[in-house]
């Protein structure tokens, strides 16, 4: 009896194998972790997509994202692309643009170090007004 049933459902197994070959393509037959990978990760991105409304709503701050000021430093404008050796005076003037776009990268450099400095002391001051609020809290 027992063998009778494993050819029994061997038979129905293989047929619908076969079937499913066929609807899916001979390609996944071939792959099939590939297939099962393919489904795993459109689920995931099915329901990340549904949570991440969820996670931006309640990751809100108590600022508006705009609240902090733009760094005002200008960037630098590139010197475009050289020209060929053969011309000695465009050459001059090239290098002329270079020297300009690297003092003018040295002020930018100097400018937005100048900006992340000012941003890390706000965000010491906002951590300590923070702990000292905790603190405060934490007491008896």
């Amino acid at each position: 009896m027992r063998r009778l049933l494993m050819v029994f459902f061997g038979r129905v197994w293989r047929k619908r194998k076969a079937s499913l070959a066929t609807m899916r393509g001979e390609e996944m037959k071939k792959f099939p972790a590939v297939e099962r990978t393919v489904r795993q990760v459109a689920l995931a991105s099915l329901l990340l997509s549904l949570t991440m409304p969820a996670m931006a709503e309640s990751a809100a701050g108590n600022l508006p994202p705009d609240f902090y000021p733009q760094p005002k430093c200008e960037k630098p404008q590139s010197p475009g692309k050289s020209p060929g050796v053969g011309d000695q005076n465009a050459m001059l003037a090239y290098n002329a643009k270079v020297r300009n776009f690297n003092k003018q990268a040295e002020a930018f450099n100097a400018c937005m170090k100048d900006y992340s400095d000012k941003a890390q002391n706000d965000i010491n001051a906002i951590l300590a007004t923070v702990r000292a609020a905790v603190a405060a809290a934490n007491q008896p």
